[in-house]
């Protein structure tokens, strides 16, 4: 029998322990298909977009589908935040971004209006009536 001390001695230890935090991973890695520890974000994302294709295609209810596209979508937010990495190498990873991501980055910074304004000159036109 487990007395409440030793749970709490547990707790404690549960706690303070990085390979059981690291661990609580792995609902997120089995969900999304991918090896425990994988820390490309390429890798991550193109199995993300592979799940969540795969629930909208077979997903039967509106209610079903959008909790799995939710989940999906907080497993894929978990894996990339390099603060729920143990390792220093797979938090060195995850903040390592590739051309593609410079470029998408740029490209959300730039304006979405035309440099230079476009001069509409209008002439009424006296029309007898």
């Amino acid at each position: 029998m487990v007395t409440s001390a030793q749970k709490t001695n547990r707790t404690k230890r549960e706690k303070g322990n990085p390979a059981l935090i690291q661990n609580s991973l792995g609902y997120d890695f089995a969900l999304l298909g991918l090896k425990a520890h994988e820390s490309r974000v390429s890798v991550i994302r193109k199995a993300a977009r592979a799940t969540a294709t795969r629930v909208n295609d077979e997903a039967e209810g509106e209610a079903e589908h959008d909790e799995m596209l939710s989940q999906i979508a907080a497993s894929t937010y978990r894996l990339l935040d390099p603060r729920k990495r143990h390792k220093s190498a797979e938090r060195a990873q995850l903040c390592i971004h590739s051309e593609e991501d410079l470029e998408r980055q740029k490209l959300a910074r730039t304006t979405m209006l035309i440099e230079r304004p476009i001069l509409v000159r209008a002439e009424l036109v006296n029309s007898a009536c």
